[in-house]
């Protein structure tokens, strides 16, 4: 019976009760006033409502069924209790039979549930079933729920994945792994033995993509490692689907196993193909530039072809900005990618109000990459800007500004092993890069080394909480070491959506008591999105910023924001609403409540 309960997702469930709603309830929806338990005194209360359906409206109750009674998720709910105390051990638990009382007058509804706890249990020994051509002595040292340890069912659950990946790494497509159980009530232990029915070793027959209406085959192909004639391997089938998810072509992607003659097997992939090209504007007015209009195309799989390519353009009164860019992520179908771009910005600022000073800059890039592995990449490209400054006004500029050409190198190494590209719900994503300005000789060369790095996280809490609620961290802190001659365009400004510390206006903040940019800045953000309208693609992000920028401490600027966000993948495009709130601002700092952008996606 315990076994039953804990492969079956914890299924057994007690009888449940709950009060009929009155003919005049049912015409208003009946709102949950509290849930209440009795007897609970081992488990945080908090981590047991977290799971309900049914239960108190909190903030996420405003675009959500959180708040409103649901009778029929009563029985769900039984079981998302049970399923925490089953995390902490707790075997022997019984759940009564809710109590659901409604106010005829006010139509909310107080339910209670009363639970005995028992005490937990711990595992008293772990054991894997010899199979011949399995090293369970290998698999058994990659185990988490091991002896002497709490009983944990989210851990059992981890562990057979565990299980199931290695022997499936090993040839077997179709492997199964069945745990049983030894409860002793007595000492209050419980024995775990994993029986391995891995079935007979299988080799690929043929691999079948269906869905692809535009990316050609031979683009998908290059993200499987796997082919015709190679040895099943189940954590290749895993990565190849995460990267394909990654790459921004699918809304989804599917690749699973088939049978097929004696002992081979198909692979099946199954794609959603995204919209990926896009056409953006937007237009508005800044109170430096005055009016401004921006627009870009992108495509981020030409043809069909998995190379992507963009060309966006702006103008306002006094600057005008044009690049164009593309991106080959697997030449040829190799695991080489070759990208690069070029960008044209002129500055007019002819009353020496806003800037102090015209610019001309053109420059490009050119970089080649190299996938290591499905999730780690390392690349090298090189960057050429020369930019040219006139009408420099000197009493805002007392030494001027230097006309500078940066010719650098970079070298970057990239990671990441997040689950979506347009929303991911677990993984992360991070890159390290550092660049060298200083190749070419002349006083007008810049010359310093910059170090950056970049940190995302992402954890989705849908399968814990039945809501898909996703928690996400970001960071980036940069660095510059000046190596005699470091351009005011070369160094660090934070502030802004795209700078970090929202609330802010784009790149305003530097270090304390100067105008120039900084040496060093970090910025992070703690973010929680949920859904407004799945079927819209709707979400509303709450977030929480912080930055700093400096030269030395002494001269250290720290910045903080709080707000929300709208992101919303609709028909005409990506459209994102920022309202945030700049904390503890000084009436000399430039904030920004506000932030708009809209595309056209097709």
């Amino acid at each position: 019976m315990l076994r039953r309960l804990l492969i079956l997702s914890l299924l057994a469930t007690p009888i449940i009760g709950m009060a009929k709603a009155t003919p005049a309830q049912k015409k208003h929806k009946i709102e949950i006033k509290a849930v209440k338990f009795v007897g609970v005194k081992h488990v945080p209360i908090d981590e047991l409502k977290a799971v309900l359906v049914n239960k108190k409206s909190s903030f996420f109750g405003l675009v959500s069924m959180n708040g409103k009674y649901q009778p029929k998720e009563l029985k769900g709910d039984a079981v998302r209790i049970r399923d925490v105390y089953y995390q902490h051990g707790y075997l022997d638990v019984q759940i009564g039979r809710p109590k659901v009382a409604i106010d005829p007058v006010t139509s909310e509804a107080t339910i209670t549930y009363r639970v005995r706890e028992g005490l937990p249990y711990k595992v008293s020994r772990v054991r894997l079933v010899k199979h011949r051509g399995i090293d369970t002595a290998a698999l058994r040292k990659k185990l988490k729920l091991t002896s002497g340890k709490t009983f944990n069912v989210a851990t059992l659950r981890e562990d057979i994945r565990t299980i199931t990946t290695r022997v499936g790494d090993k040839g077997y497509a179709f492997a199964q792994v069945q745990p049983r159980f030894r409860k002793n009530s007595r000492n209050r232990t419980i024995g775990i033995a994993y029986f391995i029915r891995p079935g007979s070793k299988a080799l690929i027959h043929d691999i079948r993509i269906h869905g692809n209406t535009k990316t050609k085959e031979s683009v998908i192909r290059s993200y499987i490692t796997l082919a015709p004639g190679d040895h099943y391997r189940l954590s290749d089938l895993i990565d190849a689907q995460n990267e394909l998810s990654r790459s921004g072509y699918f809304e989804t992607v599917s690749l699973r196993p088939v049978r097929a003659r004696g002992n081979k097997v198909d692979i099946d992939v199954t794609v959603k193909e995204a919209k990926t090209g896009q056409i953006m504007g937007a237009a508005g007015y800044d109170s430096l530039e005055g009016i401004f209009v921006e627009g870009s195309y992108s495509e981020k799989n030409m043809f069909g072809t998995g190379i992507s390519a963009s060309l966006s353009a702006s103008y306002s009164k006094l600057k005008k900005n044009g690049t164009l860019s593309f991106d080959d992520p697997r030449v040829a179908g190799t695991l080489f990618g070759l990208y690069g771009g070029l960008f044209r910005t002129d500055t007019v600022d002819g009353d020496d109000k806003t800037y102090g000073f015209n610019k001309k800059e053109l420059g490009g890039y050119l970089g080649l990459r190299r996938k290591i592995n499905s999730e780690l990449s390392v690349s090298m490209d090189y960057n050429y800007d020369d930019v040219r400054y006139s009408d420099v006004n000197t009493s805002r500029f007392s030494s001027g500004l230097r006309d500078y050409i940066k010719s650098s190198i970079g070298l970057s190494l990239t990671y990441n092993n997040t689950d979506n590209f347009y929303t991911p719900r677990k993984g992360i994503y991070t890159k390290a890069r550092i660049e060298y300005a200083g190749l070419g000789s002349g006083a007008n060369f810049a010359k310093y080394w910059k170090g950056s790095l970049k940190f995302a996280a992402y954890y989705g809490l849908k399968d814990q909480l039945g809501y898909d609620l996703i928690l996400r961290y970001k960071a980036q802190a940069q660095y510059i070491k000046d190596l005699g001659f470091t351009p005011e365009a070369e160094r660090l400004h934070i502030g802004g959506y795209y700078n970090g510390v929202r609330g802010y206006r784009s790149a305003s903040i530097v270090p304390k008591g100067g105008t120039s940019g900084g040496l060093m800045s970090f910025t992070n953000s703690i973010e929680a999105s949920i859904p407004l309208s799945e079927r819209n693609q709707v979400r509303l992000t709450g977030f929480a910023d912080a930055g700093m920028i400096q030269n030395t401490s002494a001269d250290r600027t720290i910045k903080k924001s709080v707000g929300a966000q709208i992101e919303w993948r609709s028909p005409m495009g990506d459209v994102n609403f920022i309202l945030a709130k700049a904390i503890g601002a000084k009436p000399t700092d430039k904030t920004s409540s506000f932030e708009f952008t809209i595309g056209k996606e097709f």
